[in-house]
């Protein structure tokens, strides 16, 4: 009988400098970005992000991992679930 192995989940983490630099390990997706405002998908929830002039530097779906510079506020977790692909992740792959 073949035994079959659960999808390897992308372990989920924030590390956050000085207000200014965020990676976030885990993304699934982004589903809003904006200078004031970022709506991320992780595999623990949806993240909301806000800020002011926070930009995207790196962005990649495959290892999960999403760089954003910028000051930074708030986060803000909630259970929604992915939905489809965004532009933003076909944008950035």
């Amino acid at each position: 009988m073949k035994e079959t192995m659960p999808a390897q989940v992308k372990a989920h983490s924030v590390k956050i400098d000085s207000r200014s630099h965020a990676v976030i390990a885990g993304v699934e997706d982004v589903e809003l970005f904006s200078g004031e405002k970022i709506l991320a998908l992780t595999n623990q929830g949806a993240i909301t992000i806000l800020g002011s002039g926070m930009q995207v530097e790196n962005l990649n779906i495959t290892d999960g991992e999403l760089v954003i510079n910028g000051k930074i506020d708030a986060f803000s977790y909630d259970e929604r679930a992915p939905k489809g692909k965004s532009v933003l992740s076909r944008l950035f792959r």
